[in-house]
């Protein structure tokens, strides 16, 4: 490796002038690097800067892993600290467990019909979901929650169908069913609210979390 005598640059072997400060290497002997040569001074400052660079990225590295290892702390105690899913009177449910399809499902098992329009193509204007228990004479309906809303908000001043001619949904599949009636399948007729309580708890009392 030879260098500058002048300058301290590198150059090839061989070189009779300095391609950086034009200076003369007609000493005809390659130029060794020595302790206190201004080559030597500047190969000592290159390795300074490739220290400190390595110690930057380092530091980097240390304060990325921190906030990597504080950001997984933080979501493993968001997942620890998740409310236990429950029904409506506190009773624990599992996680699959998300709509009232599901716990109907879940409460009373497998049902002899389960049928919805949520993946029809084309999907109507307002998508549903029944499920029927035969053996109770029992047909349940579900509505995407925003439909169950437009008619809770509606103040009773309107027929449910004439609310629902004014409501269209338009998100994707899956939905989180919302229970809109029961019928009561001997008589092809929607139960009243008043004697809701009264007929499952005769003809399907699992439905209200007793056992079937």
């Amino acid at each position: 490796m030879a260098y500058c005598a002048a300058c301290g640059h590198l150059i090839s072997d061989g070189a009779r002038f300095c391609r950086l400060c034009g200076a003369s290497q007609d000493m005809g002997v390659e130029q060794e690097l020595q302790p206190n040569s201004a080559a030597a001074q500047k190969a000592k400052l290159g390795k300074g800067v490739v220290v400190i660079i390595l110690l930057v990225i380092i530091a980097i590295g240390i304060g990325i892993e921190r906030r990597s290892t504080s950001t997984m702390t933080s979501t493993a105690t968001a997942v620890t600290d998740k409310p236990p899913n429950t029904d409506s009177i506190g009773r624990p449910l599992p996680d699959s467990v998300t709509n009232d399809a599901e716990l109907l499902l879940y409460r009373c098992g497998t049902p002899s019909k389960d049928d919805s329009t949520e993946y029809d193509d084309p999907r109507p204007q307002i998508p549903s979901r029944t499920i029927e228990y035969r053996k109770a004479h029992l047909r349940f309906a579900f509505l995407p929650p925003a439909a169950v809303e437009a008619i809770l908000n509606s103040g009773g001043n309107r027929s449910a169908l004439d609310v629902l001619q004014d409501v269209r949904i338009t998100d994707p599949p899956p939905y989180k069913w919302k229970q809109f009636g029961l019928v009561d399948m001997l008589t092809n007729k929607a139960i009243s609210a008043g004697q809701l309580k009264t007929t499952l708890s005769k003809r399907l009392p699992c439905f209200l979390g007793d056992k079937k």
